[in-house]
């Protein structure tokens, strides 16, 4: 237990505190033990009752393109619209595989995390991805509000678009359904709340230009629906990002 002393001025703004640690020198009751103890097992047990079992493998890289991210991405896409999808491998800790039940995808998109809809100028855009090349940048630890992952990582897009770095170090190509990214223009962009918040990492997205939307569930939840889409699955291969021999 603590106790917090929080002292307002006349304008009620905080003007000082203090605090202490409230020692609790009590035996566990083992009763309640027990009873806590089989709950969580009974729990564990349902949640890792098998769902289905995935087709192949999608290996996970919190750095580079991979197929385990890109699924993300595309079932962002594919559920809820938009120009594009957008979001960065920290969503996901581990590589989508084998029997999946919602104990396994717990553990793999920890997150709290609400797929969302929301509006960003292309240069924006732009801006993130050069960012999601610079290894420094890539490797922040990405602590924020939801964020239940390990690392920030680079970012995946949906696969109707194509990321091109050139040898320079530059701003990428962007190309989506085959017409060039306009920096002026708005774009309608499935991601999660934590790159629009913008707390952590890409900051350059944070907000929207229009009232972002919040679909229900975390990322997770749609994966599990998702995840038994052949179309997601199959077309996670599908390379996006492509980087000049020279870099």
């Amino acid at each position: 237990l603590g106790k917090l002393e929080i002292y307002l001025d006349q304008s009620n703004r905080i003007a000082g505190w203090n605090g202490e640690n409230i020692d609790v020198n009590c035996i566990p009751d083992q009763d309640l033990c027990d009873i806590l103890s089989e709950e969580e097992e009974n729990g564990a047990a349902i949640l890792s009752r098998p769902l289905y079992t995935m087709s192949r493998d999608l290996k996970y890289d919190p750095f580079e393109e991979c197929d385990a991210v890109n699924a993300v991405a595309d079932s962002l896409h594919s559920l809820y619209g938009g120009d594009f999808a957008l979001i960065n491998n920290g969503i996901i800790c581990r590589d989508l595989c084998g029997e999946i039940s919602r104990m396994s995808l717990l553990k793999t998109a920890p997150s709290i995390l609400n797929p969302t809809t929301v509006w960003w100028k292309g240069n924006i855009i732009r801006q993130a991805l050069k960012a999601s090349i610079d290894p420094g940048f890539i490797r922040q630890d990405g602590k924020g509000p939801g964020f239940r992952g390990t690392v920030l990582g680079a970012l995946a897009v949906s696969k109707n678009v194509k990321v091109i770095f050139g040898p320079a170090d530059g701003l990428p190509e962007v190309y989506i359904d085959g017409i060039p990214m306009d920096d002026e223009r708005i774009y309608c962009v499935t991601a999660d709340d934590y790159l629009y918040r913008g707390i952590a990492g890409y900051t350059m997205l944070s907000g929207s230009e229009e009232p972002e939307i919040y679909h229900p569930g975390y990322i997770r939840d749609m994966l599990e629906t998702t995840l038994k889409d052949e179309s997601i699955v199959s077309g996670a291969s599908s390379r996006r990002i492509i980087r000049s021999c020279g870099e």
